[in-house]
């Protein structure tokens, strides 16, 4: 065997064979370079599967779309807000004291009433077994009309049976309530709204009596807004505890 140019070093190249060999040395050399069996796991195809990836990825993607969506599905009630508007007459039917009791039944916590004229005994009905359930019910009724007789007793009669707690309004003060005025002259306490937890309030012409549903012209809206239903509330509760406008029915005589 005679050696070949080939075999032979090459002339003024040897310090770079040896920094070649040492940096080998330090790789493990070129005979030890790794398999492709040894190579990091993540590059394998098995592992490494482009489709698979980029399922993965809209996956990812499509879950993070549906989290930052709202759902109104979940949403609080307290934060569902919109609002209806009933018209009478509505005839023998009375659909909107048939729409109050589905709101007085759905009612969890507090109900409060403020009314000028209240004949309807089935809306007093509904009141006094949502009050029976626990729920804080009260009613504040002008006192001029929540007389003890004529159409005013029954409905009246039904809430005072029913342990409902009422107070008498005077417009003009508990102390003019002897009053020699004539009572068209007199003022009067003229709401007729109703609070529903706090969240929800039915307000309009529409007084609680049978007349208002079957002939009158009245209109009623609900309003789901916990802002406007709490002023409603707190206006309900600063008449409620002002004794000089206000008394019990036990206090009134009546």
């Amino acid at each position: 065997y005679t050696k070949t140019p080939t075999d032979a070093p090459i002339a003024g190249n040897t310090s770079f064979q040896e920094e070649s060999r040492q940096r080998n040395g330090r790789l493990g050399g070129g005979s030890h370079l790794a398999s492709p069996s040894s190579r990091s796991s993540f590059l394998r195809p098995e592992y490494f599967n482009p489709r698979r990836q980029t399922m993965k990825y809209l996956l990812f993607s499509f879950s993070a779309l549906l989290l930052a969506l709202p759902s109104h599905a979940e949403a609080p009630p307290e934060e569902q807000k919109g609002f209806e508007i009933l018209f009478s007459p509505t005839g023998p039917k009375r659909l909107i004291q048939a729409r109050l009791e589905k709101q007085i039944r759905s009612a969890r916590k507090q109900i409060v009433l403020a009314m000028y004229q209240f004949t309807s005994d089935q809306l007093a009905k509904a009141l006094v077994k949502a009050h029976k359930k626990g729920i804080d019910v009260r009613v504040l009724l002008d006192a001029r009309q929540a007389s003890s007789s004529g159409i005013y007793a029954r409905a009246r009669e039904t809430l005072e049976k029913g342990n409902v707690p009422i107070r008498l309004v005077y417009p003009d003060g508990v102390s003019n309530k002897r009053s020699k005025k004539s009572r068209a002259s007199l003022p009067k306490w003229h709401h007729k709204f109703c609070v529903f937890d706090k969240m929800i309030v039915a307000t309009g012409s529409y007084n609680w009596t049978v007349l208002a549903d079957e002939d009158s012209h009245e209109n009623l809206m609900l309003i789901g807004d916990k802002r406007v239903a709490g002023q409603f509330a707190s206006r309900f509760e600063e008449i409620w505890k002002d004794h000089t406008l206000t008394e019990s029915l036990e206090e009134s005589g009546k």
